[in-house]
């Protein structure tokens, strides 16, 4: 399992890289997972996962390296093979991409915790904004809401702002677009699974 870096050619490229990329201070040499784009495998590793599940069309590589931890197949971890990634170009391509990733992971049969919590906010706040508004109590609290909205984007650009020194004012944008991608995408591999 080899690393990546990012190769931005602009400040929205820039702000794309930590949706995408495992940053370097979070890597697990333990138990990181490769990806195609930076991974060696021998050929009986290879025939004895099986190799990609060709049913899979948006992340057969992260599925197949789901499928080492199982066996306990041995992952050794460098940091010295290194491939540069072009991130996406454009806001709708970064949707796409996520959209893209959280169908895959559902379609694989894949719950990222990350998922999850995602999916417990906005049930949270969506809840919250229906019970006041039954209770015509929206536009006494709205301001509630409004921080809400602040403090979320806040902390998309303070968990990210190391990793990005010029498209900070990107990273809410992203964030917001990341979740609404995920859960979308994750509904739709539900329900795609359910009906087959």
């Amino acid at each position: 399992a080899g690393y990546y870096f990012g190769l931005p050619e602009n400040n929205f490229q820039q702000a794309v890289i930590p949706y995408v990329l495992v940053p370097p201070n979070k890597v697990d040499p333990e138990n990181f997972l490769p990806a195609t784009r930076s991974m060696m495998i021998s050929r009986d590793v290879w025939k004895k996962l099986g190799g990609f599940d060709e049913k899979l069309d948006h992340n057969e590589d992260y599925a197949l390296a789901k499928k080492m931890v199982k066996p306990n197949i041995e992952i050794k971890f460098t940091d010295r093979a290194l491939v540069g990634w072009l991130p996406t170009k454009n806001l709708k391509d970064f949707y796409r991409m996520i959209y893209r990733f959280a169908l895959g992971d559902i379609e694989a049969s894949i719950v990222r915790p990350k998922v999850k919590l995602v999916f417990l906010r906005y049930v949270l706040v969506f809840t919250a904004l229906i019970w006041t508004i039954i209770t015509n109590q929206f536009l006494e609290i709205y301001s509630f809401f409004v921080g809400l909205i602040l403090i979320y984007s806040y902390w998309a650009i303070l968990k990210n702002q190391r990793y990005v020194e010029y498209g900070r004012l990107w990273l809410p944008v992203l964030q917001f677009t990341a979740d609404i991608a995920v859960m979308l995408g994750s509904l739709k591999g539900f329900f795609k699974k359910k009906n087959n």
